[in-house]
């Protein structure tokens, strides 16, 4: 079980992110509220660098292990702020239990870049496992060319396009999902790539 320390005011607006110490206030009352019943606890959908500090400060106190996810620019690998990747690991420095970093909330051709990015980033600390659960859905150019339009993305593609590609670059241990319009069939597929298609070399890479 995943408990979950999200945005606490709301998802995607930095703006709106408060101070560090306040933000280390409420993350520590829940993460002491669900730890109990929680073997992972989840900083998810961290839109800058203070916020995630903020939360895996809180996390990290408990002794149980932290993954962090990031959620990321609509056009470009990096954080809501426009700050570097290496900004969003540097965050982190210092914190015992943090145990992977992913990205989630983001367009998955975006996951896509990030995590191979991540993957050679030289500060990454030893051990630290990578991955990522995208959104179900991209973003496409209008037939005229104007405007963009939302394009669903099926399980087959999330799999084949995406989440196979996310084990290949983040490496051992990697660490795949999904979140908003990621529905069962999209798990369902997930699972089964696991299980039936990786190859022998990269049985037990995964988990999801």
């Amino acid at each position: 079980v995943a408990g979950c320390l999200p945005p606490l005011a709301e998802s995607y607006r930095t703006d709106r992110v408060g101070s560090f110490e306040a933000n280390v206030a409420q993350y520590t009352l829940i993460a002491e509220s669900i730890a109990p019943y929680s073997d992972v606890l989840l900083c998810e959908t961290m839109s800058t660098p203070d916020e995630a500090r903020a939360a895996a400060t809180a996390a990290s106190k408990i002794g149980k292990p932290v993954w962090v996810a990031w959620t990321l620019d609509k056009n470009d690998p990096v954080l809501m702020t426009g700050e570097s990747l290496s900004a969003a690991v540097a965050a982190l420095e210092g914190l015992p239990n943090i145990k992977a970093i992913l990205f989630n909330c983001s367009y998955p051709e975006i996951v896509t870049k990030a995590i191979a990015i991540l993957r050679k980033e030289p500060s990454l600390p030893a051990g630290v496992v990578l991955g990522g659960y995208a959104n179900g859905f991209s973003q496409t150019e209008s037939g005229d060319g104007l405007s963009k339009e939302y394009r669903d993305i099926s399980p087959e593609e999330y799999w084949g396009s995406f989440a196979k590609q996310w084990i290949d670059d983040a490496g051992d241990g990697a660490i795949v999902g999904g979140c908003c319009g990621i529905f069962p069939p999209h798990i369902a597929r997930l699972r089964a790539g696991i299980d039936r298609e990786l190859s022998p070399q990269r049985d037990g890479r995964a988990m999801l």
